[in-house]
């Protein structure tokens, strides 16, 4: 399985969600993010509406790597992936990442969800 199918694995399974969960939760098809479960590696990156969907129902924010920093245009998606649960890691150790505006959804999460 590639990162983002691991990734969003691991968030459905802490939020107690099914894959037709997900998908009330993004309002998106089921053809649109199947192939983030099924494809290792991902044939390609989903389109930016399916990423901004699963970004808004999981609570984390859309960035550009490549517009913030140039650099990151090479780096593939798994290092990607990996640092994204790096940086996550280290927000729930500190309970930084759910004070946080734009993951006001998450406040009402336990915080011992990420080992």
């Amino acid at each position: 399985m590639n990162s983002l199918g691991a990734y969003l694995r691991e968030e459905m399974a802490w939020r107690d969600w099914d894959f037709r969960e997900l998908l009330a939760q993004t309002g998106l098809e089921e053809n649109d993010v199947l192939s983030a479960f099924r494809s290792a590696p991902l044939a390609e990156w989903p389109s930016p509406q399916v990423i901004s969907a699963l970004a808004r129902a999981l609570g984390v924010p859309v960035l550009d790597a490549a517009a913030v920093c140039p650099a990151l245009a090479d780096v593939n998606n798994e290092d990607l992936m990996r640092e994204l649960r790096r940086r996550l890691a280290l927000g729930a150790s500190t309970g930084g990442f759910l004070t946080t505006a734009t993951n006001h959804q998450l406040s009402d999460l336990p915080r011992a969800h990420v080992g």
